[in-house]
């Protein structure tokens, strides 16, 4: 069974800007969707359209939640994200991958660059 969370709900309406800023709030929502429901979803999708911006400590605790989520066999995907967004996911998992975002190469002397 696949069940989609829409973030945006969570925000009133008049809110212009629609900001996921803390691990706290990401807790709630998966929380709050996923124990109103009468059976286990094997897929979730977490549509973030309408989000504006999510913050580096939220956006840890979606990739947190998706690995803790993988191993209980629940599938967590991120759906419409904007372009900072999904930096921020990205900039995450490279972290938690230890993937480096760019490659430095350190010369070992001046004489090594020419």
């Amino acid at each position: 069974m696949k069940t989609v969370i829409s973030l945006k709900k969570y925000f009133p309406e008049e809110f212009l800007y629609k900001d996921i800023g803390t691990r706290a709030m990401v807790m709630h929502i998966l929380n709050s969707h996923l124990s109103a429901m009468t059976e286990k979803p094997d897929e979730v999708d977490v549509d973030f359209e309408g989000i504006n911006f999510i913050s580096h400590s939220a956006a840890h605790e979606f990739v947190k939640q998706k690995q803790q989520l993988a191993d209980e066999g629940i599938s967590l995907s991120f759906v419409h994200m904007n372009q900072e967004v999904s930096f921020m996911i990205d900039l995450i998992n490279r972290k938690d991958l230890k993937k480096p975002l760019i490659h430095i190469h350190r010369a070992a002397s001046s004489e090594s660059l020419e």
